[in-house]
């Protein structure tokens, strides 16, 4: 089986105002080499100071960890948990100030959860699943968020446009409890959610190329009102295949990617109506994963 390439880019400031430049600091032809198939999602999270990066091979049905080097210089294979199930989408997000993951199968319509353990392997702690009524059967998108110290996620399925709030929450009697505090019918055919955070509150970005609309919405303060468009149709080409949010400088910024390898940086203007591009550069093609994350004040992207 083909073992992907993956690439760690530095973002840093240009030589202009408003513009910033990535930095190609480490490739790997064979990475991972514990990989058979290559992964199908990443994603980052800290543990005791250092920046990990988590990857999920579905075909394997297994996670294996890495930790980042200082400076984005390589990643060092950490451990590896046997998953024994494929996901389609996994996510970070933290309980009690520590690590864990939802994962999440479309077709069984189950999410599981799990926590990193002292060793760095993931420990099952809880699965969430609803078949009949309000189902959580045929998402596509399932992102965790946080607001004031509550942990939250969306779901949205862009066939038939249901979207979902759930709020996770730690019982005396569980290690982690879902509720479902919202739900409401949006037109089918979004993608390309980014999440970021403005002012202490939750928005995202989202791409529909069905109706040539770009959004940015707002998570209202209570999260049994879901959320709100804050700017609409916004001059986003919807030609890009995927983007993601990052922070620089403690300003949430997000990036575009095409797969022929374009990649452009942009600056979320503080209205939520639009950004200012400030960076453009070719990076691998037909990458399957990009992945923001910073290294105590320094931002990276790494592309698999």
């Amino acid at each position: 089986m083909e073992k992907r390439q993956t690439v760690i880019y530095s973002i840093a400031n240009g030589n202009t105002v408003n513009s910033l430049v990535a930095r190609q600091v480490w490739t790997a032809e064979k990475w991972p080499e514990q990989s058979v198939a290559g992964y199908n999602r990443l994603c980052a999270f800290h543990h005791d100071g250092d920046v990990m990066v988590l990857g999920h091979d579905a075909t394997r049905q297994a996670a294996d960890i890495y930790q980042v080097r200082a400076g984005g210089s390589g990643l060092d294979h950490q451990g590896k948990t046997d998953l024994h199930q494929a996901y389609d989408i996994v996510a970070s997000f933290y309980v009690g100030g520590k690590p864990h993951f939802l994962a999440y199968n479309r077709d069984m319509g189950k999410i599981d959860f799990y926590k990193v353990a002292g060793d760095l392997s993931l420990a099952h702690v809880y699965s969430y699943e609803r078949t009949y009524g309000n189902t959580t059967l045929g998402f596509t998108t399932v992102v965790p968020y946080d607001y004031r110290g509550d942990m939250f996620f969306l779901a949205y399925n862009a066939d038939t446009g249901q979207a979902a709030v759930y709020q996770l929450a730690v019982t005396s009697e569980t290690a982690l409890h879902v509720k479902e505090v919202w739900r409401k019918s949006w037109a089918a055919g979004w993608t390309g959610f980014a999440f970021f955070k403005m002012g202490g509150e939750n928005f995202f970005l989202k791409t529909n190329t069905r109706y040539n609309n770009v959004n940015i919405d707002h998570m209202v303060d209570n999260a049994a009102e879901g959320s709100h468009p804050v700017g609409t149709h916004l001059p986003l080409s919807l030609d890009v295949d995927a983007v993601a949010a990052f922070e620089f400088n403690h300003f949430p910024c997000f990036l575009t990617y095409r797969d022929t390898g374009k990649t452009t940086f942009n600056r979320f203007h503080g209205d939520c109506r639009g950004w200012t591009e400030e960076a453009v550069f070719s990076s691998l093609e037909n990458a399957v994963a990009l992945l923001p994350f910073r290294l105590g004040e320094e931002s990276y992207l790494q592309v698999y």
